[in-house]
């Protein structure tokens, strides 16, 4: 027997005899069971791609048979005949999701048996050939998924070498400025015998100034590095983002006035209560301000907006009215050590860490140009998983404190 082979099950053996050998003559290869017990014995040693199985006077143990046949590791079509094919106990029982057809059981209802037998072994034939590119799909996605991770774990060891060499570079400028200003002060100190002049002294002072400099450069890179092994994010909970912007935006005051820079506010009228650690949104939404501040050199303005996000949680965006950031600078500014600074004004680290810090708390930080011109750093925040237990700064309080801060209303 093959998977094409058809087991007709009918307790009247000369019935199934007679509906075997009218399938055969049609080219079918066909066996016959008298009842569920011999259909199961067959089944065990055989393999068959569609079973005839009639109703018998206690159709349950026909329905039992057939409910086994549905089964992944067995399946084969079924195809019911039944003395009244419209019974509700008859389509009840033998609703299974193999049984293509209830037919009638009644040799005249036989005629256009072949039809169906043709259609139900199709249909099997599709279902396997289903379930092997089911196999073949889950292997496909089993193999992207260990190529992913292997790509993942050689770009990990790629961004690994990266840093290092960039912090190298970091490093090496102020290392050999500690190297030369700690040889002249040794050799200053050690040459005793020569008169130590004013000159001489204060020479020895700036050395030593640079000296400490140059250290603090480095302590600098090695914090920045520690952090980016390991940032700590804090522990998110419910934070009212206007009262943040507030205090970000009070302490930074006198330096926003010295820079000539104004500051428009466009926000919510209700306090966006958002998830994150207050005194790392605090570091996030000052570094930003710092940006904006550097991307506007000889004053400007400086855009403020929140909102409110509709299945929760809101967005804070701030946009310069700066020359907007080059194409090639714009693709590289969330990598470790990427800056656009000055060597010793900047470690690189600022935007990455702070989208790492975001990220933990289920939000994002992103950084594009403005479609007016200047660039836009837009910090999306997730609601928090508890309410706030007291209400946060309306729209009215931010306004007030902004006139402390040197906040315009937009």
């Amino acid at each position: 027997m093959t998977d094409s082979s058809i087991l007709v099950v009918d307790r009247d053996a000369g019935f199934a005899a007679d509906v075997a050998r009218s399938l055969e003559s049609a080219g079918c290869e066909t066996a016959c069971a008298a009842g569920p017990c011999a259909a199961r014995q067959m089944l065990a040693a055989s393999s068959f791609g569609l079973a005839l199985v009639s109703a018998g006077p206690d159709p349950r143990e026909e329905a039992e048979l057939i409910r086994s046949l549905g089964r992944d590791e067995t399946y084969v079509e079924v195809i019911v005949l039944a003395a009244d094919p419209g019974a509700p106990e008859i389509t009840s029982l033998y609703g299974c999701g193999n049984v293509y057809s209830i037919r009638s059981r009644a040799r005249e209802g036989l005629v256009d048996l072949f039809w169906d037998v043709t259609r139900a072994l199709e249909r099997r034939a599709l279902r396997r050939q289903n379930a092997r590119l089911l196999i073949e799909l889950r292997d496909a996605r089993d193999d992207l998924r260990d190529q992913f991770e292997f790509l993942a774990q050689v770009e990990k060891v790629a961004a690994v070498g990266r840093i290092a060499l960039d912090a190298a570079e970091q490093l090496r400028m102020p290392l050999a400025a500690m190297a030369a200003y700690g040889d002249y002060i040794a050799r200053a100190v050690g040459a005793s015998t020569e008169p130590w002049t004013e000159e001489r002294r204060q020479t020895a002072v700036d050395y030593a100034r640079g000296l400490e400099e140059a250290a603090s450069q480095c302590l600098a890179v090695v914090r920045a590095l520690r952090t980016l092994g390991g940032p700590d994010c804090g522990e998110a909970e419910p934070t009212d983002l206007h009262e943040i912007l507030c205090d970000t935006l009070g302490l930074l005051r006198h330096l926003l006035d010295s820079r000539r820079i104004a500051v428009h506010a466009r926000v919510s009228p209700e306090p966006p209560i958002v998830a994150a650690a207050p005194d790392r949104l605090r570091q996030i939404v000052a570094h930003l301000v710092l940006n904006a501040m550097q991307a506007m050199p000889e004053g400007g303005t400086l855009t403020v907006s929140t909102s409110a996000l509709p299945g929760g949680g809101a967005t804070l965006a701030l946009q310069d009215t700066g020359r907007g950031i080059e194409p090639e600078v714009l693709a590289h500014v969330f990598e470790p050590f990427f800056t656009t600074r000055p060597l010793g004004q900047g470690t690189g680290l600022g935007l990455l860490v702070s989208r790492r810090w975001v990220r933990a708390w289920d939000g994002d930080l992103d950084l594009a140009n403005a479609p007016g011109g200047g660039a836009v750093a837009t910090l999306t925040l997730a609601a928090p998983a508890v309410a706030l237990p007291q209400p946060g700064l309306q729209a009215a309080a931010l306004a007030a404190v902004g006139q402390e801060s040197g906040l315009q209303a937009a």
